[in-house]
């Protein structure tokens, strides 16, 4: 991986492609998840040949197809991901009177929201290297099959955040 990395910043590449065969699911996660802060592109290629030939159409001869990723490390769904954590904690904030009582822990639950605003941890996510410790961990909430990481993680969208925020707003007083 660190000949990889240097071959990236030396080349200035922009999208990395995995083929399906050569590596494992976790071994393409943990590269996702190593080279987030360079803004990459992922994609997958389907298991149908061993080299990439043409583009992505697939209904043309000799054109393997990729799909392409949405993953919550693109610059724009970490900027989503922020102004959404922004507003939530501005509305915790204000709603605080009425949501003391849900928490485990009413001095945790502000040490978490105002160490979120100052973007010390992220609200709903994934604990990794590259990003701040989540308030919500998705592993610890019960939600650590590989189908739903994966999909966390290739397929992000705002609005999951919000329903994780929302089903799980007890876990916001939690000692992280």
């Amino acid at each position: 991986m660190p000949r990889l990395e240097e071959y990236i910043r030396i080349h200035h590449i922009t999208e990395l492609i995995f083929s399906v065969p050569e590596y494992s699911t976790r071994d393409i996660l943990a590269c996702m998840a190593h080279f987030t802060n360079y803004g990459l592109k992922y994609r997958i290629v389907t298991a149908q040949s061993d080299t990439i030939i043409g583009g992505q159409n697939p209904n043309v001869k000799n054109d393997l197809f990729a799909f392409s990723l949405n993953d919550s490390g693109q610059p724009i769904n970490r900027r989503k991901k922020r102004l959404l954590e922004l507003i939530l904690v501005f509305l915790l904030f204000l709603l605080s009177p009425f949501l003391i009582g849900l928490m485990s822990s009413p001095v945790n639950f502000f040490k978490n929201i105002f160490a979120v605003a100052l973007k010390r941890r992220q609200l709903i996510g994934l604990a990794s290297d590259h990003f701040p410790t989540p308030v919500i961990d998705l592993r610890q909430i019960g939600l650590a099959s590989n189908d739903v990481l994966s999909d966390y993680m290739h397929h992000y969208r705002w609005e999951k955040d919000l329903v994780y925020c929302f089903k799980y707003l007890n876990k916001l007083g939690n000692k992280c």
